[in-house]
């Protein structure tokens, strides 16, 4: 669903309303029972346009102020309009493959059944939206490009982090289990030691042998945002060969050495490019229908029969 400011530019007619016409927009009338059963279907939520209202509160801006939803009404008629001039023709067959789509017609019968709608009901409004959405797919939707530069300045500009580059860690620990030292306090100690002997040239292999409860070094190969927050922090200032200070986690305390580094794709990044790609798409598709709509409102022909 999309978000989008819809203003029209009225052309007001002083007089009573004729036949209970409230409007014409080109060559589509919206009646007085129009606007009042508009306001039932924003109410009860049935039947009514998505890409006019695509949420709870646009739809009670809507409610709140008489403005507001006939503007949404006239917009309405805006996209009939160019359905209309666009030769767009949904056939019936096309509906049935909706509502198909949708869990075929026997369900959907009994659903709007306790809505007090018919299937008939449905089907003319499913008719009309799927026009209204081939005029913003041609229009609108098809000249939306988001590009993957897009995507990359977006993230860095919310992460602040670097544009979507991470790193692999190939890492060896020594682990001091605090069950084996019987305290955290005397595991902290040990470790510590351990680091001591590292810093005066003893290998990381042969200190390993001597303090870890681990049966080997191995701790594995991680990426960004693959490890606890107190690991990474502990090494992604390492150059390679060296020995991060003592760190604690629920295992117990360790020493890392970093075997490698290598720069790979930012498994965060990679994790939220779709969500990011739909954030643009969508503020785009705002901007390209609210200039779409102005440049149709400048030819558009609006009416509206107000009661003194």
């Amino acid at each position: 669903m999309f978000a989008f400011l819809l203003i029209v530019s009225t052309l007001f007619v002083r007089g009573e309303a004729l036949d209970g016409i409230y409007a014409t927009v080109n060559d589509e009338i919206i009646t007085n029972s129009d606007v009042d059963e508009y306001r039932h279907q924003l109410e009860s939520r049935l039947l009514y346009e998505d890409l006019l209202f695509p949420d709870e509160k646009s739809i009670n801006d809507a409610l709140k102020d008489r403005k507001t939803l006939i503007d949404r009404l006239i917009g309405e008629k805006i996209l009939d309009s160019e359905a209309k001039k666009a030769g767009i023709n949904i056939t019936d067959e096309r509906v049935t493959k909706e509502i198909q789509a949708k869990g075929g017609e026997k369900h959907l019968v009994a659903l709007l059944k306790q809505k007090g709608l018919t299937i008939n009901d449905y089907r003319n409004f499913l008719k009309k939206s799927l026009a209204r959405r081939e005029v913003i797919n041609y229009f609108v939707t098809s000249k939306i490009k988001i590009s993957d530069d897009d995507i990359l300045d977006f993230y860095v500009s919310v992460t602040k982090g670097a544009a979507g580059q991470g790193f692999e860690y190939n890492l060896s620990h020594i682990l001091i289990d605090p069950r084996s030292t019987k305290s955290q306090e005397a595991a902290r100690t040990l470790v510590e030691e351990a680091k001591r002997a590292i810093d005066q040239g003893q290998s990381f292999a042969s200190v390993h042998r001597q303090f870890g409860s681990n049966k080997d070094d191995a701790f594995g190969v991680f990426k960004s945002g693959e490890m606890l927050p107190a690991i990474e922090a502990a090494i992604t200032q390492l150059k390679t060969g060296e020995v991060s200070a003592p760190v604690e986690t629920p295992m117990g305390m360790h020493l890392f050495r970093l075997n490698s580094k290598r720069v790979v794709n930012n498994p965060d990044f990679e994790k939220r490019k779709a969500q990011i790609h739909q954030i643009l798409f969508t503020k785009n598709y705002a901007e390209q229908l609210n200039y779409w709509l102005s440049q149709k409102r400048r030819t558009a022909v609006v009416k509206i029969n107000e009661k003194k």
